[in-house]
């Protein structure tokens, strides 16, 4: 839940600051959320929620939709 990888081949630097406009299934308005540039390698720009973003309830209950096998509930 504390970041993303994203493929691309552009320019970005460690520590750089970017505002992600991230799709969401069902035709629903793009979820935009602040994070900062962790490590970029040939997997892709790998991306670190900032606290706000971390803290968005769209975009846990999209990443845990993602990450959880049905019927599971993640621990407190």
């Amino acid at each position: 839940m504390g970041g993303c990888v994203i493929e691309s081949q552009a320019s970005v630097h460690v520590d750089d600051i970017f505002y992600l406009q991230i799709v969401l299934e069902n035709e629903q308005a793009p979820l935009e959320v602040a994070a900062m540039v962790r490590s970029v390698s040939s997997r892709g720009i790998a991306f670190k929620f900032l606290r706000s973003a971390q803290e968005n309830k769209r975009l846990l209950a999209f990443v845990q939709s993602k990450t959880e096998p049905s019927g599971t509930h993640p621990s407190c």
